[in-house]
């Protein structure tokens, strides 16, 4: 029997695990946490990124023996996923993808700030059209 034939034959394989990541990493049987990683610019980060970065990078050097920037950015690209819950949603929304379910593709709009509702009346009624969508379940 081929590989190919095993791999048809043996069961459900979700493709959102595997979806751009290095053979590599899939071979290990990791994650690619730089596909799931949502970079945001640092006046939108919580004030707890910094010290549970910290202490994650600190357990990983001093008790692992690892590199510095390679917990650093494993640490780091990981923590990302946790804000507001980002990693959580990137994985339902491939699992709904995965069994067919609608899947929204754009991101929700930002909340808009104090400036914003003073200077840009335009992103404050997107955002609240976006929330009414949300409320009643379109979204």
């Amino acid at each position: 029997m081929s590989d190919y034939e095993e791999r048809e034959s043996g069961g459900s394989s979700s493709m959102a695990q595997q979806l751009g990541s290095n053979p590599r990493v899939i071979a290990n049987g990791s994650w690619d946490m730089r596909l799931l990683s949502d970079i945001r610019s640092s006046d939108r980060l919580p004030d707890q990124l910094k010290p549970m970065l910290y202490a994650g990078v600190r357990s990983r050097v001093v008790d692992n023996g690892e590199s510095f920037w390679s917990a650093y950015y494993d640490e780091y690209l990981h923590l990302l996923n946790s804000i507001d819950g980002g990693g959580k949603d990137y994985i339902l929304r491939a699992e709904n993808a995965r069994n067919g379910i609608p899947v929204q593709i754009t991101p929700p709009p930002e909340r808009p700030s104090l400036a914003d509702r003073l200077l840009d009346r335009e992103k404050v009624q997107e955002y609240e059209r976006w929330k009414e969508r949300r409320e009643l379940g379109l979204e």
